[in-house]
């Protein structure tokens, strides 16, 4: 967690902006060291004007083999991590009637498969809090905005790989996802939050048309493009969802013969002639 002055010119120039996972120290999952850290910092500079909330991680993994702790230490978070900071910021930022509250979501709020059951329900639940806040502010100055980075080349993406399991990463490719810079992920939602859209940009063009499609109630972006997107979509999502679910099913064919191969070697040639006879 850290503050800075804005550096990105427009309308955030000379801002005090806050920043959870931008750095160590501050538990965010800790409501305590949340509110310590934010009075500090208004101590210091007086106000804070903006807060971007994108403390998060991933533990890819299989649901029927994950322990529950894992989902639990992912919600409490992804989740509670951003509830937390909102909690201690969003006062402050009401009562100057002033300020901008940027949750960090993922791609995988707008839809996701094998390998995400514990990552997933975290970064949807963001965008449950993001729309209610967006209504329960809407009396103030205070503005909501929420982000779904794509696939991003961070750390946390490279371990990631080292813990996807069989099929997630072949279902990625199949969906044509493709891995962004940090710099343009950020240059994408600083951009969005410049003409202060509610759902921001993210480099994936066609992450984006689905979340115009799914904008619900709230601002919806691209709205000139709702009348094709009312046609287009339901085409291209039925496309891909018997694309990830053809790579799921075709994995679970390939591990089930490899299981199938690997018990009768253990087993020896007597095995494989008396499943012949039967």
């Amino acid at each position: 967690m850290g503050a800075s002055s804005s550096r990105t010119g427009g309308r955030f120039s000379g801002q005090h902006v806050l920043i959870t996972g931008g750095s160590e120290g501050i538990d965010v999952t800790q409501p305590d060291q949340v509110c310590q850290a934010v009075e500090s910092l208004l101590q210091q500079h007086g106000k804070i004007d903006v807060v971007i909330c994108c403390a998060g991680r991933s533990t890819p993994g299989i649901f029927l083999e994950q322990d529950v702790s894992i989902a639990e230490r992912t919600m409490q978070l992804n989740y509670f991590g951003t509830h937390n900071t909102l909690k201690a910021v969003l006062p402050h930022m009401v009562q100057q009637n002033s300020g901008h509250a940027v949750i960090i979501s993922s791609g995988v709020a707008l839809t996701t498969f094998l390998g995400w059951s514990s990552y997933a329900p975290s970064k949807w639940a963001l965008r449950g809090l993001a729309d209610t806040l967006r209504n329960e502010l809407c009396w103030t100055n205070v503005k909501i905005s929420i982000g779904y980075p794509p696939d991003t080349d961070t750390p946390g993406y490279a371990t990631e790989q080292m813990l996807k399991p069989p099929g997630c990463e072949e279902v990625t490719r199949a969906m044509g996802s493709a891995l962004s810079s940090p710099k343009q992920v950020a240059a994408c939602l600083v951009r969005s939050l410049e003409k202060g859209r509610y759902h921001l940009a993210s480099p994936d063009t066609g992450q984006d048309l689905l979340m115009g499609s799914m904008a619900g109630i709230t601002p919806r972006p691209l709205l000139f493009l709702a009348p094709l997107l009312g046609i287009f979509i339901p085409l291209v999502l039925a496309y891909l969802r018997w694309t990830m679910d053809s790579v799921v099913k075709k994995m679970h064919g390939i591990m089930c013969e490899a299981g199938r191969q690997e018990q009768q070697q253990q087993s020896g040639p007597s095995a494989g002639l008396l499943e012949k006879r039967s």
